[in-house]
C-alpha cells in the first residue's frame, strides 16, 4: 500500500513531466508560426544555413537543387534566371533580378541588385508587401558590395501575390517594387 508520501512525490513528478511537455509544445507552436508567418531571409554573401545548401556542386554558394538557373560564374555562383530590370542610374536603389518570380510557399527565391553610389557595406532592408496592406520588413538585412550591387535571398510562406522592394533605411530610399507570387 502507498503510503501519503510516495502519493506527493508520485504528484509532483507527473506534475513536472506536464510542465516539461506543455513547454515543448509550446516552444514547437511558437517557432512553427514564426517561420511560416515571418518567412526567412539570407544574404546571399553569406553560406546558406545546411539545409539550404545543394546537395551536390562545390560548396555554399551552390543553388539548391530546386532553383532554376541558367549558368554559373567563374566563381561558382548561379546565375539566376527571370526577369531583370537595368541597373539605373548612379545612387538609385534597384531590383535587377528576382529568381524565380513565381514560387512554392518556402522555395528560395534569389533577389540581385544595385545601389551605385552607395557606400560599401551600407546595409539595405527588403521589405514586402501582401495586397493593397502596408509595406513590412524581413527580420534580416544585407550589405552594398565594394562594386555597388547587393544579393540575397529568401523564403516566404505567404501565398498569393505580393510586392517585394529594398529600402535603405538610413536614407529612406526605395527601390521600384517586383512581383512574387507564391503558389
Amino acid at each position: 500500500m502507498m503510503t501519503a508520501r510516495w502519493v506527493v512525490v508520485r504528484r509532483l513528478v507527473l506534475g513536472f513531466l506536464v510542465l516539461v511537455v506543455a513547454g515543448i509544445a509550446t516552444g514547437l507552436i511558437v517557432g512553427w508560426i514564426g517561420s511560416t508567418v515571418l518567412g526567412s531571409v539570407h544574404d546571399m554573401k553569406s553560406p546558406p544555413p545546411p539545409a539550404a545548401r545543394a546537395s551536390t556542386g562545390p560548396g555554399p554558394t551552390s543553388a539548391p537543387a530546386s532553383t532554376a538557373t541558367s549558368s554559373s560564374s567563374p566563381t561558382g555562383a548561379a546565375t539566376p534566371t527571370g526577369p531583370t530590370t537595368s541597373l539605373g542610374p548612379t545612387g538609385a536603389l534597384v531590383i535587377g533580378s528576382i529568381s524565380p518570380s513565381t514560387a512554392a510557399a518556402g522555395q528560395r527565391v534569389d533577389l540581385r541588385g544595385a545601389y551605385p553610389g552607395a557606400a560599401p557595406g551600407t546595409t539595405i532592408q527588403i521589405q514586402q508587401q501582401a495586397g493593397s496592406g502596408p509595406w513590412k520588413d524581413f527580420p534580416a538585412v544585407t550589405t552594398v558590395s565594394r562594386d555597388g550591387t547587393w544579393s540575397m535571398w529568401i523564403k516566404t510562406w505567404l501565398k498569393g501575390t505580393q510586392q517585394l522592394r529594398v529600402r535603405d533605411p538610413a536614407t529612406g530610399a526605395t527601390s521600384a517594387p517586383v512581383t512574387l507570387t507564391i503558389g
